[in-house]
């Protein structure tokens, strides 16, 4: 008896249900494994490729002009592949006349990405988001870091909602 399954490559699998042991066709070589293995290095495959990182927080306020941490997202080692790392907020400044002042690390703390945004009104509630995508070629332990600032002290930048996702494409 021979079965068709197809995932993310094709595999011709022989006596899957009359067997213990069968063979796997992939790439133009076979090998001979036990259900109990394919199983399990299967479903090590899907944890690997399906990997979702999630940091969530409401209502943050931020009062001063030197930047403090509002969120962070910090990983168990994850495996080589290709990530999209995006975060997204939801924000209202009190002044028109300043600037809301944010910043962006995908490594710690070692580069950021600055983002300075202004409001035409302040009782705008303004959406921000920022994506990129990652390539690691081994384990990578990711930290995510968005921090934020105002312009002046008495200024009051209210965050409802921030979200950093991490998820692995391939």
């Amino acid at each position: 008896m021979s079965k068709k399954i197809s995932a993310l490559t094709e595999l011709d699998v022989d006596d899957v249900l009359d067997s213990d042991f069968f063979a796997i066709v992939n790439n133009g070589q076979t090998k001979k494994v036990t259900k109990e293995s394919f199983i399990s290095s299967g479903l090590q495959a899907i944890k690997d490729f399906y990997t979702y990182d999630f940091f969530h927080d409401d209502n943050i306020q931020v009062t001063s002009d030197a930047y403090e941490e509002i969120g962070r997202l910090t990983t168990p080692s994850r495996s080589a592949g290709t990530y999209t790392v995006t975060n997204s907020m939801l924000y209202s400044y009190d002044n028109t006349n300043r600037s809301a002042f944010f910043r962006f690390s995908l490594d710690g703390g070692v580069n950021w990405t600055e983002i300075r945004k202004e409001p035409k009104d302040n009782a705008d509630k303004l959406p921000e988001s920022y994506t990129t995508t990652i390539v690691t070629t081994g384990a990578k332990i990711f930290d995510i870091i968005i921090q934020a600032k105002t312009e002046d002290v008495t200024d009051a930048l209210t965050v409802y909602k921030l979200d950093i996702m991490l998820e692995k494409k391939k």
